[in-house]
């Protein structure tokens, strides 16, 4: 009974203490074209594969830039954070904020695996973009 009581003390410790999240994306992770190739979400979920190539530039001093059709249609900074320990942003703990230089700033959850990024809306029936990135 008494190593019982010691291990229920030893994870009550453990799990107390203070938690360090760690940026799943860095701008070095970011940096480069990335070529819209679906997007996703809506009340009803529904899928589309856009016409039109959308392509977003990070680099690494943290601006941003999007294109369509090689028309630049909005460019600014962006900050790639996390959120508190105990929130979730719809499957991932970090988000990028884009400041447009049109005085507005988007929040999205954001994901790259292999050679995909992944931005998410912050709301419940917001909608998923992927991107792949380019050469």
């Amino acid at each position: 009974m008494k190593w019982f009581f010691i291990l229920i003390i030893s994870c009550f410790i453990i799990s107390c203490s203070k938690t360090n999240t760690q940026l799943s994306v860095t701008k070095e992770d970011l940096s480069g074209k990335w070529l819209l190739k679906q997007y996703a979400g809506g009340i009803g979920y529904y899928v589309y594969t856009p016409t039109d190539s959308s392509i977003l530039t990070f680099d690494a001093t943290g601006n941003y830039t999007s294109t369509e059709n090689d028309t630049v249609t909005d460019k600014g900074n962006f900050e790639i954070t996390t959120v508190r320990p105990d929130e979730d942003y719809y499957g991932t703990k970090t988000i990028i904020n884009l400041n447009s230089n049109e005085n507005y700033k988007i929040i999205y959850g954001i994901r790259i695996s292999n050679d995909s990024l992944f931005l998410r809306e912050g709301y419940a029936d917001g909608y998923t973009y992927t991107y792949i990135k380019q050469q």
